[in-house]
């Protein structure tokens, strides 16, 4: 209703979905070879929607989200900025005992995202998962685990948060930040002064000699901890959590797009 002028794509049936990356994919038996290994549907679900999208471009959706503003109202189509990839604040945790709660400090939203299609961070997140998915093949490790599979065998699986869930996700967004500014000497542009970490009275999180060695990078939770506004690399803008975690009514709130309604049927259902 919001968006008259865009193409919805909905998929109600996964023999439909799974035959329609069969075929657009069929020269790149790697990407059909993971897909078919993944062992749950929900994993097939997020791997799928960063292939449709890499493939076609455009907004993706939960079916558990609502759009709030018209997508051509979106922060990337009013920047003074060419924008390329869209992405959101999940959870920013600033607290102690963080990682009870979330796999990372700071993770970002892939109930929605929108990007141009071919970019090369959904390019780099398909490769980690082609390779995370091979090398559990290799370690006998083809099952998904969470906290509600009580029966799975957390050492002997792979965490679906860390596999293509928000874990993966997020660590690929770093990781392709980090090279724009370690390779090509992007800056990280602030869209406004106000987006600071110094709001906090204390600000918790890994630092340098935490055990991954992700911290020590240029571009990490840091960047985007208590922002209010986005934050830009190269063409890749980073919400602040309202923009994609929006409540129910925005009213004039700025950056306020989507929000998520947390129905988690995939939890419940175990994966299938």
């Amino acid at each position: 209703d919001k968006n008259p002028n865009y193409n919805y794509r909905l998929y109600t049936s996964f023999k439909k979905y799974k035959n329609e990356i069969k075929e657009n994919f069929k020269d790149l038996p790697e990407v059909l070879v993971t897909f078919e290994l993944l062992p749950k549907v929900i994993l097939k679900s997020d791997f799928g929607r960063y292939l449709l999208v890499y493939l076609f471009g455009g907004a993706y959706g939960d079916i558990d989200t609502l759009c709030q503003k018209p997508i051509d109202d979106w922060y990337d189509n009013k920047a003074d900025f060419d924008i390329g990839f869209l992405a959101g604040v999940e959870e920013d945790i600033n607290e102690d005992n963080w990682k009870r709660r979330i796999p990372r400090r700071l993770q970002f939203t892939q109930w929605t995202f929108k990007s141009k299609k071919h970019h090369p961070i959904l390019a780099l997140l398909i490769a980690n998962i082609i390779k995370i998915t091979f090398k559990a093949q290799f370690d006998n490790k083809l099952r998904a685990w969470t906290h509600e599979y009580k029966t799975v065998n957390r050492k002997q699986s792979v965490p679906i948060m860390e596999w293509t869930g928000p874990g993966a996700f997020t660590d690929t967004i770093y990781e392709y930040l980090n090279m724009k500014i370690i390779n090509e000497n992007y800056p990280l542009i602030y869209s406004d002064l106000s987006n600071s970490i110094e709001q906090h009275a204390h600000v918790y999180g890994p630092g340098p000699d935490d055990e991954n060695s992700a911290n020590l990078l240029p571009v990490n939770w840091r960047a985007f901890t208590g922002m209010e506004h986005p934050v830009i690399v190269d063409d890749v803008a980073i919400l602040p959590k309202r923009g994609f975690r929006a409540p129910v009514e925005c009213g004039d709130i700025p950056y306020c797009y989507i929000t998520h309604y947390f129905t988690g049927t995939w939890r419940k259902n175990n994966g299938n």
